[in-house]
């Protein structure tokens, strides 16, 4: 803001006028700069949406579903934002997924006693702790993944022959269970 005045009693350097210049124009510098990264990064994260919405319209509406995140962050965003995708599934397609806020008490959805999940708050977190037996795997129709091959066959260890594979994209893979028709409340 200095640089903009002038001292009445002095005349003013040569440069003054230039660096005049580049003090206006730098702000709009500056601002076509955060609003071309950010467009980049919205278009980014919006193909790595597109791929999520696409396997989502191959899963049968009201089913019980897993997700098991691994590569949870996003080169667009600093924070773990896939950890919770798959909870889109519940709110499109009326299904019921885990890891889920409603296993929370303190907010006001929650799970029908029937239906409570077996994983914990930490699953989300370390889904590489995910274990069939443990976590009741027989439970779940789909289960969708963001992860790499060692991830996937450390998960369904054993259990890989029991699932078939409807949907693979640049960040998800989608695994039903063969024969499984149950709906989200586990009828079929």
């Amino acid at each position: 803001f200095i640089l903009m005045l002038e001292d009445a009693d002095e005349c003013p350097p040569a440069w003054l006028p230039r660096i005049r210049q580049l003090v206006l124009i730098l702000p709009g510098i500056v601002g076509l700069t955060l609003l071309a990264r950010v467009t980049i990064k919205s278009h980014g994260f919006d193909q790595d949406v597109q791929d999520f919405r696409q396997m989502l319209s191959v899963m049968a509406p009201e089913a019980r579903a897993m997700g098991l995140v691994q590569y949870a962050s996003s080169e667009f965003t600093r924070v773990p934002v896939y950890m919770h995708f798959p909870v889109w599934y519940q709110v499109e397609a009326k299904g019921l997924v885990d890891f889920n806020f409603a296993q929370w008490s303190s907010l006001n959805t929650y799970y029908k006693e029937a239906h409570r999940p077996v994983i914990g708050s930490r699953l989300p977190w370390f889904p590489e702790e995910y274990d069939w037996e443990l976590n009741g795997g027989d439970n779940y129709r789909y289960f969708m993944v963001s992860g790499s091959p060692a991830f996937v066959d450390t998960v369904f260890a054993g259990r890989l022959d029991e699932l078939m594979v409807p949907y693979v994209g640049r960040r998800w893979i989608l695994f039903e269970r063969i024969g499984d028709t149950r709906g989200a409340t586990g009828e079929q």
